[in-house]
């Protein structure tokens, strides 16, 4: 969810009347009989590859970008223009040499692609920058204060890359649709002809961007999540370390970007009074409120709880057994709302399976670094801090987060219960030893779960 930029165009030339008239009848056509054409649309380039849970229960996956052969994303590029670039990224992994001047780079998702992008912080949220891949060296070396020492990489694929004109991919601006007397949606329309319906919403008092956050109802930030997402509220304003301060995570001339409005805190959206000069935090030894050692980043007071700010509820669209949620005001939808619903209302999310996609609960992927024991046999397999996990998810032919990519699925579900673990066991060189961890919250893993009580979710290119 990023500002149109200079691209965006004005709202369309009709009534306000007529326009909701005409959401009506696009949601009744798509409740009816699930034609999802206003919503995902491909164009001459870019095939829409969609997630559909049922009768129209659909959601964008993904593009093809049938020319260049591969997966791509809208994203805003270093110009803020939007492109269609690819889906992979890439992260700085290490360097080739003793001097610490050949970097190497890891794509965990690149499957056979050899097209990636490259984040890079800016005011308005990250910037993607394309890139070409090429097999590299296992990286030796990281840069250490300025010091280039060697290290241990694990092996794996890694990569030299090379810039690629962002010309090279579809670019897209935004059109303006008026839904209610507060909000508007902007659908996002690529030169190809490619349409994205509810990308996000805009207040109509001054056409200014506002996002949503975390999936449920609540009300529209102003700007867009580069611009409004905060990092945790554990520096403090004062001395006394009683007041909260927040900070902007992205850390790169962050005193140049406009300051953000709003932050949510301890569940609650409150306004940013004012940019505090400098801030405060408590010393980890005696807990001596201190001034912080960070310099690199922008502080801010965090002010009142805004009552005034335009609210949505979520609804869930389609009649099948998994169902995309969109935020929404008056029953019309605004923006997406990244997760789906199963029959019982629970949120899913949509995974690759042995028995095919399956919309599965928030869940906590399991590896065997991960995993821990309460009895002396190791038999009792245990997963530190599921905090609001339901299910662990074990993934097919992958023993470390490293293995999984796009092309990994998941091989078991199975059920957590809490377990008052007071002592932990752990295997080490085939011994079941007492953990040195401390005993933390823990979860017991149960048996595996039919993945089958999962609704289905099929991918296919849309309609």
């Amino acid at each position: 969810m990023e500002s149109a930029g200079s691209r965006k165009r004005g709202p369309v030339g009709v009534s306000a009347y007529n326009q909701r008239v005409r959401w009506t009848f696009a949601l009744l056509v798509l409740a009816s009989c699930g034609d999802n054409i206003r919503m995902i649309e491909s164009g001459s380039r870019l095939e829409a590859i969609v997630d559909v849970g049922g009768e129209g229960a659909e959601a964008i996956a993904y593009y093809r970008d049938l020319r260049e052969d591969i997966d791509c994303a809208f994203r805003r590029d270093r110009r803020s223009e939007w492109r269609c670039l690819p889906r992979a990224l890439v992260e700085p992994a290490g360097f080739a040499d003793d001097q610490c001047v050949q970097p190497a780079f890891e794509c965990r998702d690149c499957g056979d692609d050899r097209a990636a992008v490259i984040l890079e912080p800016g005011c308005g949220g990250a910037a993607a920058v394309p890139l070409a891949l090429a097999s590299g060296p296992v990286p030796s070396f990281v840069r250490v204060a300025d010091i280039c020492v060697r290290a241990e990489f694990p092996p794996g694929s890694y990569y030299t890359v090379t810039s690629v004109p962002e010309e090279t991919y579809v670019a897209a601006a935004f059109e303006d649709h008026l839904v209610t007397e507060q909000f508007g949606t902007r659908t996002l329309v690529a030169d190809d002809g490619t349409r994205t319906m509810f990308h996000h919403a805009y207040e109509r008092a001054g056409a200014r961007d506002c996002s949503f956050v975390g999936g449920v109802a609540g009300p529209c930030l102003p700007g867009t999540i580069g611009s409004t997402e905060l990092g945790p509220a554990f520096f403090f304003a004062d001395d006394a370390c009683s007041s909260r301060a927040a900070f902007n995570i992205e850390p790169l001339d962050a005193r140049a970007c406009p300051p953000p409005t709003h932050v949510r805190f301890g569940g609650e959206i409150h306004q940013l009074a004012a940019i505090g000069p400098r801030a405060f935090e408590r010393s980890p030894i005696d807990s001596s409120c201190a001034p912080t050692e960070q310099t690199d980043l922008a502080f801010f007071s965090i002010g009142a709880v805004d009552a005034t700010l335009p609210r949505a509820d979520v609804i869930a669209l389609g009649t099948g057994p998994a169902r995309p949620v969109y935020y929404a005001t008056e029953d019309m939808p605004l923006a997406f709302a990244d997760h789906w619903v199963d029959v019982d209302n629970m949120p899913c999310f949509p995974l690759a399976t042995v028995q095919g996609r399956r919309c599965i609960g928030r869940s906590l992927s399991l590896f065997p670094a991960d995993i821990r024991y309460a009895d002396v046999t190791c038999s009792i397999e245990l997963v530190p801090n599921p905090e609001g996990d339901l299910y662990a998810l074990r993934w097919d032919g992958a023993t470390t987060a490293r293995e999984i990519t796009e092309a990994s699925v998941v091989a078991s579900v199975h059920a957590l219960r809490a377990f008052p673990a007071t002592e932990m066991y752990e295997l080490r060189d085939g011994f079941c030893i007492l953990s040195p961890d401390p005993a933390v919250l823990m979860a017991f893993v149960g048996g595996p779960l039919d993945l089958q009580k999962f609704p289905s979710v099929t991918r296919r290119p849309a309609e």
